[in-house]
């Protein structure tokens, strides 16, 4: 174990750019304890040998001291470890302090004038997720103040008191490239929030932080739901003229039903109000819907809608197609100020696959999308472009779906890609999402870099100056 432990502090010290004979800091071990457990499935019962190893120095006690004593340094050493072995590092190193800085010191990462919370429930990939918001932030308001204007703290849905104060939350220091977790001696009241990664229950833990929660909100709950219904959306499309596929709500197999799958012979089942692709399911025939229903809920509001996604990826000559989803990012309030910034693209397993998180698709730039992207015709696969004239349709038409939404500031509208009767790519909108993800992979529409929304940034400072003048 000794061994194994010298190599992770060395491990350490290089992700950390410290010279391998300076020693490192109380925080900086946590670093260590995290490539400690990275060889093997990081589990408590190691982390409890890890414990037993005396520490060289006084800062090693301090952090050897919280392995030992402090539950929740523990689980959160845990947390890294995992999410490091089995995810792709998109943020810098986390740094967890063994015990909890001054407000002075704290200070020192926090120079704007409002904090703003990103609050989660689930911690896996949250810091690749809070690292983009915080970039995202610090740019634009570096672009329009010359200096920031919100500091971001990242917030695990219990790290907030009663009082609706935090009591612990990460935090970017910009000099040196690093996240700082810590606890606060002094709560800290919040000006803003925001909710990505909040698991399986999403929708109802939404609901219930929005409505704890009393400061200015990026998508409160009370704007947020029609997204998360999406019968609700899809009559709103409608009624606006915007392009949608077919689609038919159901709550149990009927005559009609079985007439829609036949009509359309390629359809995709899913639930009304499930997120991430979660429940949805490709189907052939009236057959595949019986069979899929039986696991079905019937408690549940579904939909069937008829297959649009002609447009598929394929990589190469030699692999088989999958399908693909078009994120597109629009920020703003008003219909006036709605603007996409960013986009990414969500490709599926193979062609009966849907493009989504539930069922292990995989993010790619649009760049990457460029000579990969094509359709059947008959069993023969024709090449397609997406060109300019389709990318600038897509933006205009995804700042059209967001404007249903009239209290949210940041909305993730999801198009798939059909071809029209002249053999040319034409976009109509799948879903929204008012919990947009995959912002750590979104990437700036004009130049290709990282990006999210500056529009986002602009009508959160519009909104808390606003909120501040009233009371």
């Amino acid at each position: 174990m000794k061994k194994d432990w010298d190599s992770a502090v060395k491990r350490a010290k290089q992700a950390l750019n410290i010279n391998v004979d300076h020693l490192l800091k109380a925080e900086e071990y946590s670093v260590a304890f995290k490539y400690a457990l990275s060889d093997n499935e990081p589990t408590m019962c190691k982390l409890s040998q890890l414990a037993k190893i005396l520490p060289a120095n006084p800062d090693a006690g301090k952090a050897f001291t919280a392995l030992k004593k402090c539950s929740n340094y523990r689980s959160r050493v845990l947390q890294t470890a995992r999410e490091g072995k089995y995810s792709e590092a998109l943020a810098p190193e986390l740094l967890i302090y063994p015990n909890p800085l001054s407000p002075q010191k704290i200070s020192t990462w926090t120079p704007g004038e409002f904090f703003h919370g990103i609050i989660c429930a689930d911690m896996h990939l949250f810091t690749n997720e809070f690292f983009a918001l915080a970039v995202d932030a610090f740019t634009a308001d570096s672009s329009i103040k010359g200096q920031a204007r919100f500091n971001l703290l990242g917030l695990k849905d219990s790290w907030i008191d009663e009082k609706r104060c935090v009591t612990r939350a990460i935090l970017v220091d910009f000099e040196q490239l690093r996240l700082i977790e810590t606890d606060f001696l002094k709560p800290k009241k919040l000006d803003s929030v925001q909710f990505v990664s909040l698991g399986a229950n999403e929708i109802e833990l939404h609901q219930s932080l929005s409505k704890r929660l009393e400061c200015v909100q990026v998508n409160p709950f009370q704007h947020s739901w029609p997204a998360d219904d999406k019968i609700s959306s899809y009559k709103l499309w409608k009624s606006r003229s915007i392009p949608i596929p077919e689609t038919l709500p159901i709550t149990k197999i009927n005559k009609s039903a079985i007439n829609f799958v036949e009509k359309y012979e390629e359809v995709i089942l899913k639930p009304n109000s499930a997120t991430g692709g979660y429940g949805a399911t490709f189907l052939r025939s009236a057959i595949d819907l019986r069979r899929v229903w039986t696991d079905a809920s019937n408690h549940t509001e579904w939909i069937l809608q008829a297959r649009k996604d002609t447009v598929l990826f394929k990589k190469s000559d030699n692999d088989q197609p999958q399908t693909l989803v078009i994120r597109l990012n629009v920020g703003g309030q008003t219909p006036s100020s709605l603007k996409v910034e960013s986009v990414y693209t969500q490709i599926g397993a193979d062609r009966w696959s849907p493009a989504s998180t539930k069922h292990d698709s995989r993010i790619i730039s649009k760049q990457d999308l460029k000579g990969k992207t094509g359709y059947f015709e008959g069993k023969h696969w024709r090449p397609l472009e997406l060109n300019d004239l389709f990318w600038s349709q897509a933006y205009t038409l995804a700042e059209q779906a967001a404007s249903i939404y009239p209290g949210l500031f940041l909305a993730g509208i999801d198009l798939i890609v059909d071809v029209d009767s002249t053999d040319q790519p034409t976009c109509i909108v799948l879903e929204a999402n008012a919990r947009p993800a995959g912002l750590c992979r979104s990437l700036c529409i004009k130049d290709g870099k990282p990006k999210i929304s500056s529009q986002l940034w602009k009508t959160l400072y519009d909104s808390i100056c606003f909120q501040q003048k009233e009371i």
